[in-house]
């Protein structure tokens, strides 16, 4: 009996067991049937980390690719929602909600340009030969940047002053350096410009180069020689060239220094130079009234890029210029539009609609100077959103001249000079140049055209909306900068009035809207004055001819732990709060349009 009982007993532990077994292989096939696999298919042009992963059924699968120069990632043939994102020069792709096991191919856009340099006349200097072909990556930079051309080709007697489409120079001028839209391909010719005759110069020679005392020539065109007397031109005496009646004036890239009142009274109308001059100032030029048109060539690499984050202007200008024609809302301010424009959530709110496009920079820069770019690349397409900061006389332009704190645009200029050419530089209550030479003299070697910007931090400063891409969720200990509610600063507006006007008469609609204001940073003894400011504010916008005042000042109050670095960047949850009430405000004027 007992032995039954002792065999029945290890045959029912044999089955319990078998059947644990059993439970546990079927477990086992269930637990493989919830995964699957998901594959990047590998191709040309890319190479993919980790092309094949194991995921559950609805997850989220991420793959990083990094493309070879010149290749960008444009999409994937994922039938489901998926996103494309970047980390430097590595893409990132993420499948979202996969159900079933998944090949996925990738489509890139071929991000190169081609283009060739005729010597057109000139002569070669590498053994390239009169023909140079150079290929441009314009993966971060939709525009290249052409080449600098005194490294290719020379003439005997003449001045390289830019490229040009045509080789009789009818064509576009493009400026040395300078940013071109390229289609694919582009063939520029030479531009050479005749010396003067070097009779007409009085010189003296020291330590081994000429320096001009004197101009007895009468015309229109002055293209200043490079060589006088067989030496190397580099200074210009005070009042050389006093009373000149030349309209245009070409100085060759030997030219080191123009000494005060070395123009004045000339009748110049245009000055074409390159930026290894080292002193320039706007006393060279005392009383040319006419004076209003700078040409700068590069013959030196940039540095805005190593310098300041301001240089992703000139980026944000090329976005500018390539969209023109689209139905766009171009919105503009100081760092308080830069910093808290959240580019994506402006895009979901009107991207079936509108180009999203952020042209703001930096406050305390000159937002003439801006502004009179911005109105070059305008169509009656455009709704321009501006939202002056209300105690930044740059954005308010009630100062319009330009001074030290300009370097911050040049950094920009330094990467397109061709878009200073647009300006009318009388325009300006002085400082042009001045503001030119004191970044000239910041400007150290190391940068490159191919440059982008980045922060310590390794953020980056420019997507493709023109907006700040990167999370900002911490603050500072402490916040630079200031604001005020003085009544003074809205006091006159018509210079900003005026500007405005300028778009207006091209069909652009202007909105203009508010700068957050850190009321926790406005002195005390003003922090009443909130009210009178708002309707000041209301009272000067709603005034002007064309101009839509779509905000209230009091909606755009913020507080001290709002902000990151200065009390004009929020971190990203109030700046996501900020660009709610844009998008809020500008819904509300279009439904009532």
């Amino acid at each position: 009996m007992r032995k039954r009982q002792t065999g029945f007993l290890i045959v029912s532990l044999l089955t319990i067991l078998l059947l644990l077994n059993l439970g546990g292989c079927r477990h086992s096939r269930e637990s493989h049937a919830k995964t699957m696999t998901v594959t990047i298919l590998e191709g040309e042009h890319y190479l993919v980390e980790k092309n094949q992963k194991e995921i559950t059924p609805g997850g989220t699968v991420v793959f990083r690719v990094r493309p070879e120069d010149g290749y960008s990632v444009a999409a994937v043939d994922y039938p489901g929602e998926y996103r494309l994102y970047s980390e430097g020069k590595v893409s990132l792709i993420e499948l979202i909600d996969v159900s079933y096991p998944t090949r996925v191919r990738l489509n890139l856009t071929h991000y190169a340009r081609t283009i060739t340099y005729m010597a057109n006349g000139g002569k070669a200097l590498t053994k390239e030969g009169d023909v140079v072909t150079r290929t441009y990556d314009i993966t971060c930079h939709i525009r290249p940047n052409v080449s600098i051309g005194t490294d290719l080709f020379y003439r005997d007697g003449y001045t390289l002053t830019g490229w040009n489409t045509m080789p009789d120079g009818s064509g576009i001028r493009v400026g040395l350096g300078s940013r071109v839209t390229v289609d694919d391909t582009l063939t520029l010719y030479a531009g050479w410009e005749k010396w003067t005759d070097e009779d007409f110069f009085l010189f003296d020679i020291a330590e081994g180069a000429a320096v001009i005392t004197g101009y007895t020539g009468r015309e229109a065109c002055l293209v200043i020689p490079e060589m006088l007397g067989g030496y190397p031109v580099t200074g210009i005496k005070a009042y050389a060239f006093a009373g000149c009646q030349a309209r245009r004036a070409v100085l060759p890239k030997t030219l080191v220094t123009i000494e005060k009142e070395a123009f004045s009274g000339a009748a110049l109308e245009e000055l074409c130079f390159f930026d290894n001059i080292e002193f320039i100032t706007d006393e060279c030029f005392s009383d040319c009234k006419n004076l209003s048109v700078l040409r700068i060539n590069a013959i030196e690499d940039p540095y805005g890029y190593s310098f300041r984050r301001e240089s992703v202007l000139a980026d944000k200008f090329d976005l500018l210029i390539t969209t023109m024609g689209e139905d766009r809302l171009i919105f503009y301010g100081g760092c308080s539009m830069w910093y808290n424009l959240i580019g994506q959530d402006a895009k979901d709110a009107f991207g079936k609609n509108y180009r999203i496009l952020n042209m703001a920079c930096n406050g305390v820069s000159s937002s003439l100077f801006q502004m009179e770019l911005l109105r070059q690349f305008v169509t009656e397409k455009d709704i321009l959103i501006h939202t002056p900061e209300i105690s930044s006389v740059q954005q308010l332009l009630t100062f319009t001249g330009m001074f030290h704190g300009d370097d911050k645009l040049w950094c920009a200029m330094e990467y397109n000079y061709d878009l200073v050419s647009l300006l009318d530089i009388r325009v300006f209550e002085g400082g042009v140049l001045e503001s030119l030479r004191l970044y000239l003299d910041k400007k150290k070697p190391g940068g490159q055209y191919t440059d982008v910007y980045h922060d310590s931090r390794g953020n980056e400063f420019y997507d493709e909306n023109g907006c700040i891409p990167f999370l900002r969720d911490e603050p500072m200990e402490e916040l630079v900068d200031s604001i005020l509610l003085e009544a003074s600063y809205l006091e006159d507006l018509s210079r900003l009035e005026e500007e405005y006007a300028y778009f207006t008469e091209q069909g652009v609609r202007i909105y203009v809207s508010c700068a957050c204001v850190d009321i926790d940073d406005v002195p005390e003894e003003e922090k009443g004055n909130l009210e009178e400011m708002a309707g000041l504010y209301e009272e000067k916008f709603s005034a002007m001819k064309g101009v839509t005042l779509i905000s209230h000042l009091e909606d755009y109050v913020f507080h001290h732990g709002d902000y990151y670095d200065t009390v004009y960047h929020l971190l990203t949850i109030p700046a996501r709060r900020c660009t709610n009430l844009w998008i809020r405000d500008i819904k509300a004027q279009l439904t009532a349009e």
